[in-house]
């Protein structure tokens, strides 16, 4: 009986091992600072109106981590930036993800554009993307597949 649990771990080790391996990683993570989704934006575009009328930068405390922890960022005519005043991102983009309430994007500190965290199997051509929660910050979900893809 031993034996046989022992295997039956094995094999699903295995099993998770080739699942794994089956999902390409985007290599684009070199500057990676962040991540959010349209629940860290909102109170982020609370504060637009502020910051475009006084022309003034202001440091705001919010989530870049999809609502693990609280980071200094700062808000000026341009949108976000990292607490080091690089720009995160624009107002543009920034309305861009809220307005579609889905996806959780990586914010980069080289300038780039947030990116939607999506990938496709290699083996299986099947897409996973990472997903918000439906109310609140918090941890996200893995969404494996889409109508085309029953899984």
């Amino acid at each position: 009986m031993v034996i046989v649990q022992q295997h039956v771990y094995v094999l699903l080790a295995l099993l998770f091992v080739v699942i794994i391996q089956s999902y390409t990683i985007n290599t684009e993570f070199n500057n990676w600072i962040g991540c959010i989704s349209y629940h860290e934006i909102k109170p982020i575009l609370d504060h637009k109106n502020i910051v475009l009328t006084s022309h003034q930068s202001i440091e705001f405390e919010a989530s870049i981590d999809l609502g693990l922890s609280k980071s200094k960022i700062y808000l000026d005519s341009e949108g976000l930036h990292s607490e080091k005043k690089e720009l995160l991102a624009t107002w543009v983009e920034l309305e861009s993800i809220y307005e579609k309430k889905n996806g959780c994007y990586a914010l980069y500190d080289d300038g780039s554009k947030p990116w939607h965290i999506t990938t496709i199997s290699k083996s299986s051509s099947i897409p996973a993307s990472l997903c918000p929660p439906l109310s609140g910050s918090g941890a996200p979900t893995m969404v494996l597949g889409n109508n085309n893809y029953p899984i």
